[in-house]
């Protein structure tokens, strides 16, 4: 190892040792060309790395949005990857790593399409009905209304706005997602991790069940 290396190695070294939040954008930054405040998906860029102090680097590896590439030029955006994004450079100094990250956004490569709408019927809705979710079976509304000590299940001519049948959930039940499946309707409460079955039929709950590792409940579909 050549006098230069050895020193790098332990600039380096002494910089991830000695302090307690080593920031790498000291040794190194990316620069990204051309410059522009945006980008568009599938724009090639070239991209440098700033080596501020001549470290000997080993390899460098960039990435977006998990997607690597080895190469500094002619660095591919994924169609994929919009909006606010970071190029990341993942930097080998022997047996360290260091990550330096540079900020893009990056646009779509087509302009969405406009879409309008015209209103074309009005319906009565009971304004005290807070509704968080809602299907449709057959000409027949159900709703879940959310409010905290006044969640419901809601069976509704939605034509007239009358509620035909009608489950109040337990007060400390904050009604959310709804939707309907062989027979049965499922509901999701907020933030009790439980959501509730009811057979379709005969408007009666049958049961319950947890919704796994989310913390809240909200929309609910099934296909």
């Amino acid at each position: 190892m050549n006098f230069l290396k050895f020193a790098c190695c332990i600039v380096l070294v002494s910089f991830l040792t000695c302090n307690e939040d080593p920031d790498p954008a000291r040794f190194f930054t990316i620069n990204i060309e051309p410059k522009a405040s945006t980008y568009q998906a599938g724009d090639t860029i070239n991209l440098k790395l700033v080596n501020k102090k001549n470290l000997e680097v080993s390899k460098v590896v960039y990435s977006i949005d998990g997607k690597s590439q080895s190469s500094e030029k002619g660095f591919i955006l994924p169609e994929q990857s919009l909006g606010n994004q970071e190029i990341k450079a993942e930097v080998i100094i022997d047996s360290d790593t260091l990550f330096i990250f540079k900020k893009l956004k990056i646009l779509a490569s087509k302009a969405p399409e406009i879409f309008t709408y015209e209103i074309i019927n009005e319906y009565p809705h009971d304004m005290k009905a807070y509704t968080q979710g809602l299907e449709f079976y057959g000409d027949t509304l159900y709703e879940s209304t959310g409010r905290k000590g006044q969640s419901s299940l809601r069976k509704v001519d939605y034509k007239s706005g009358s509620v035909l049948k009608k489950i109040d959930l337990e007060p400390s039940y904050f009604g959310e997602g709804l939707t309907i499946n062989d027979n049965n309707i499922y509901q999701l409460s907020w933030q009790a991790g439980i959501g509730f079955i009811y057979q379709l039929d005969v408007f009666k709950k049958s049961g319950s069940f947890q919704y796994g590792q989310s913390k809240e409940g909200w929309g609910l579909c099934h296909d």
